[in-house]
């Protein structure tokens, strides 16, 4: 009966979530409850949308309020991210320390596993109590992508590196 419900929460959420941007491009919904909760990662969203690359917009809304709707109707907390060759950025969106952000370097893929360079003076956090963390990304990325997420400790240059350009800011599209 558990799985039951759980499904019928997947399914509901995904539902409003599409009801509220049906324009939207959105490539898949994940759900993340059971793993957060598995996890003890209670920051991290309930569910995360991904929508193609320059979509963004359309699933959120003006002002947030297509997202906020669905998330109202179907009692979870949704985060939504687009879909690039980044794939920190799906990290960085999942992760329970929300300022861990400012402290992943990189992210490269190696086969079947998505290497994630942290600032060293970070990596404690970034894996979490016992690693707790790290294995929350794995299972959430592998449900995802089907690879896997390894935490690695950026190199010193490539941490000064990261943040002087971080420093310069972004550009306004």
């Amino acid at each position: 009966m558990l799985f039951l419900r759980g499904t019928r929460w997947r399914l509901q959420a995904r539902a409003d979530l599409l009801s509220h941007a049906p324009d939207a491009d959105v490539v898949t919904v994940v759900w993340l409850r059971d793993l957060k909760e598995k996890y003890g990662a209670k920051t991290s969203p309930d569910v995360l949308a991904i929508a193609k690359e320059n979509t963004l917009g359309r699933l959120i809304g003006k002002g947030g309020e297509r997202i906020t709707k669905a998330q109202e109707e179907a009692g979870v907390q949704i985060r939504a991210v687009e879909l690039t060759t980044d794939l920190s950025e799906i990290v960085k969106a999942i992760h329970p320390v929300s300022w861990i952000r400012k402290h992943i370097v990189r992210a490269e893929l190696v086969g079947a596993e998505l290497e994630v360079y942290v600032n060293p003076d970070e990596y404690g956090a970034f894996v979490g109590k016992g690693g707790s963390y790290v294995r929350f990304l794995d299972e959430a990325m592998r449900r995802m992508l089907g690879i896997g997420v390894r935490g690695r400790h950026a190199e010193e240059a490539e941490v000064k590196k990261a943040e002087k350009e971080k420093g310069k800011g972004r550009p306004r599209r």
